[in-house]
């Protein structure tokens, strides 16, 4: 078993044992897929909304990006499972004006440096189009929060990197508050 697997069922079982009741109950639905939510909160029979599972070191998303060599540009893959948006047009636009940096990333990929703000908002609109309206942790204990809090847990930050597509990523890292 993977280790963020083994974190999410921990997550799981965490919840289960904490809040389930007659009205409420969870299901795991994501497992290790990253295009569907984590943990499906049901109540009165209904699923309502999804918690997601974040480990303190785990990616938080990622788009696809396309080269074009030609007008030295980025286009927002058709392929991707999210849609672009103003935050996507963002990262986009600056990456264009350094297009020369970023179509050299490589496998080792370059950091993205734009305010890290940006990177939250997206992964924030990400997570609220999946239904998701809590994210659990663990630090020193299980920590659940809403999703629009997202920025006051983690301290994002993003690469652009040649792998079999070419991938913004936006990675995480916990700190204590």
């Amino acid at each position: 078993m993977v280790s963020g697997e083994e974190f999410e069922i921990k997550c799981y079982e965490f919840l289960k044992k904490k809040y389930t009741n007659n009205n409420v109950v969870f299901h795991r639905e994501g497992g290790m897929d990253s295009t569907k939510s984590d943990i499906a909160v049901e109540i009165n029979g209904y699923t309502r909304f999804y918690i997601e599972v974040k480990d303190t070191n785990a990616q938080s998303g990622q788009f696809v990006l396309i080269p074009n060599e030609t007008n030295k540009t980025f286009n927002f893959s058709s392929k991707n499972k999210s849609l672009e948006d103003e935050i996507t047009k963002i990262i986009i636009d600056y990456m264009n004006s350094n297009y020369n940096e970023f179509s050299n990333a490589g496998t080792a990929g370059k950091k993205l440096d734009i305010d890290t703000s940006i990177f939250s908002r997206w992964i924030i609109n990400h997570y609220a189009d999946k239904n998701v309206k809590y994210i659990i942790s663990y630090l020193n204990d299980f920590v659940i929060f809403p999703i629009r809090k997202f920025s006051e847990y983690f301290e994002v930050s993003s690469s652009y990197r040649i792998k079999k597509m070419v991938l913004v990523n936006l990675h995480k890292r916990m700190f204590p508050i």
